[in-house]
């Protein structure tokens, strides 16, 4: 597993969170899921860029096998990332996005805000309301939106008590598109992050990410690093990408 330090600043009653340095505010951590764990990926963080490789056979059905690099949260939070670099030419239904999720159990369940690597598709949400059951999917490409996902786009990922809503945006475009939202019942904590599947076992994809930020009213601190935070808070203000 890899681990690497965020900052926070309290905005609106929520603490906001995006990458900074060697700062010490909560862990973000990185692991396989499933049977990415037979081919296992990696991630780097450079500043606030997230370079990733990541295997699994997909997110679908009722077990994953990803690469993902989450942290752990209570109640409700805002999640948004730019992919800068999504491999292509590894699989149509390789992923890249957002993901909320119970537990780090291959049959957990979960939510995705996600963009899949065919430019004939596009960003879709897909979701497992119970443990080990079918998962479920609804895509913009299929319901009006556009199509296609470039490298340097936007996703979002939001939760609101049991509701859960997916964004895309273009780069260059401020205007965020909300996708249909999912109610799931998924008790606290949660895990909330970044995925990466190349929709094949056998084979790593690559993705890189910037400008994560979550805005979250219940981040899990350890105790002993969000004293040292509070001491460094003139630091992290200004690194910080408010919603």
């Amino acid at each position: 597993m890899f681990r690497h330090a965020l900052a926070r600043a309290v905005v609106c009653g929520m603490f906001t969170l995006a990458l900074s340095g060697s700062l010490f505010a909560a862990d973000l951590t990185s692991t396989d899921v499933g049977d990415a764990a037979n081919l296992p990926g990696t991630t780097d963080i450079q500043g606030d860029t997230i370079s990733m490789t990541g295997a699994g056979h997909d997110i679908w059905d009722g077990e994953d096998g990803f690469r993902f690099t989450y942290l752990e949260l209570d109640g409700d939070f805002d999640a948004e990332v730019q992919i800068t670099y999504f491999l292509r030419g590894i699989d149509p239904w390789a992923k890249a996005g957002l993901m909320a999720r119970d537990t780090i159990d291959a049959n957990s369940i979960n939510i995705i805000s996600t963009a899949d690597e065919d430019p004939s598709y596009g960003t879709q949400v897909s979701w497992r309301e119970q443990t080990g059951g079918d998962t479920s999917e609804w895509n913009l490409w299929e319901n009006g939106g556009p199509t296609g996902f470039e490298d340097g786009d936007w996703l979002r990922l939001a939760r609101e008590g049991d509701d859960f809503t997916g964004y895309y945006h273009a780069d260059g475009d401020a205007d965020w598109i909300a996708l249909d939202p999912v109610t799931i019942d998924m008790p606290d904590p949660i895990l909330v992050g970044i995925e990466l599947c190349s929709h094949d076992a056998g084979v790593l994809t690559e993705a890189e990410f910037q400008h994560l930020t979550i805005a979250s009213s219940g981040v899990n601190y350890p105790a002993s690093t969000a004293v040292e935070a509070r001491d460094r808070l003139a630091v992290t203000w200004a690194t910080l990408k408010r919603p």
